[in-house]
């Protein structure tokens, strides 16, 4: 009853009544293992939405280590939510990290371009511009002409930035 509970406010947007909620049920049970892993995911998305990255992270790693032999989608969306804690609290190593995680366990090429893509946004914001451009180069490669046009374009404004003296990371 509890956990539907969580789930319907969830879907409302009542973040903060979920993490009470999951936070109450918790001290009820003598593990998080009895809690559907739906609850748990919802309740590190809730702890994002209320800027408590660091007890969500708690949280997606311990749901990680449930997901051992899970499909890679359920995976790869627990790498998503890493990396964008990661992104809200500065930590660009991690949070490039995660996404590069994502990759491998992705079979869809479309996800792959968008990863690649946020990957370069990353490398641009780290300084780390020779990494940025080899991400892009991907990007050119694929068989999508959106990916190639957004590639070529960012390409250009990276270019931009260089030669505006933007000072590179890379080493």
């Amino acid at each position: 009853k509890a956990q539907l509970l969580m789930e319907i406010n969830f879907a409302k947007g009542r973040y903060q009544q979920v993490v009470s909620q999951f936070e109450a049920l918790t001290k009820e049970k003598s593990s998080t293992k009895e809690i559907d892993l739906t609850v748990l995911l919802h309740y590190a998305e809730s702890l994002m939405k209320i800027g408590r990255q660091k007890d969500a992270l708690n949280c997606l790693q311990e749901l990680e280590s449930r997901l051992e032999h899970a499909n890679s989608e359920q995976k790869v969306h627990v790498c998503i939510l890493k990396s964008e804690c990661y992104q809200a609290i500065k930590e660009l190593p991690n949070a490039i990290a995660v996404i590069e995680e994502a990759i491998a366990l992705t079979p869809s090429d479309e996800l792959k371009n968008q990863f690649n893509y946020q990957l370069s946004k990353l490398y641009v914001e780290a300084g780390q511009f020779d990494k940025a451009t080899e991400k892009l180069s991907r990007l050119m490669e694929s068989s999508q002409p959106f990916w190639k046009n957004v590639a070529e374009q960012e390409l250009n404004h990276l270019q931009l930035l260089q030669s505006s003296g933007v000072r590179s990371n890379s080493s």
